[in-house]
């Protein structure tokens, strides 16, 4: 369904609104000419209440989804799987069956040999060094353990922090 209706957030957000529960699992509901949520002359914004900031009420009624969270689900929880942003337009791509609850996925296992995918890359990189320099030490839990601590998250938050501020300042140029 496309929005090409008036432009005002009232006429924007009602019409999402009111539209949602009406579009089959596959479908989408474009909102254009939502460059309005800026304009002063003519619709008073930008504004707290204007279409993009509604629109920004479904992004975080989507993560509602997580079980972690424990909110109480509401239509956009429900029904709106992603949301697409381009100049001027947004997009609700609807679809229930993919809107189902999340389960909770811990990262806290109790086997030595769990890694988390977070810090994946720098497990594998220590435990082929040592895989390949001493591999006999791998026939002890203990070594496979310490490994895997060595590679956790001081180290990946510290490498990752410089990272980060690189590239903060590469935009700064």
């Amino acid at each position: 369904m496309l929005d090409d209706g008036g432009h005002t957030n009232i006429q924007q957000i009602s019409t999402l609104a009111n539209s949602v529960n009406n579009i089959n699992d596959g479908g989408m509901i474009v909102v254009e000419d939502t460059q309005t949520s800026y304009m002063k002359k003519g619709f008073n914004n930008p504004s707290s209440g204007s279409f993009i900031n509604y629109s920004k009420y479904a992004i975080d009624s989507m993560h509602r989804r997580s079980p972690i969270l424990n909110f109480q689900q509401n239509i956009y929880s429900n029904k709106v799987y992603s949301i697409y942003y381009y100049e001027s337009l947004v997009a609700f791509n609807i679809d229930s069956s993919k809107c189902g609850k999340n389960k909770i996925v811990s990262n806290k296992k109790k086997d030595i040999y769990f890694s988390d995918f977070r810090h994946k890359g720098y497990y594998i990189k220590i435990f082929n060094i040592v895989k390949k320099n001493f591999p006999y030490l791998l026939n002890f839990r203990i070594v496979i353990f310490l490994i895997k601590k060595l590679s956790g998250r001081n180290l990946f938050y510290l490498i990752n922090k410089f990272k980060i501020l690189s590239y903060f300042f590469s935009i700064k140029k």
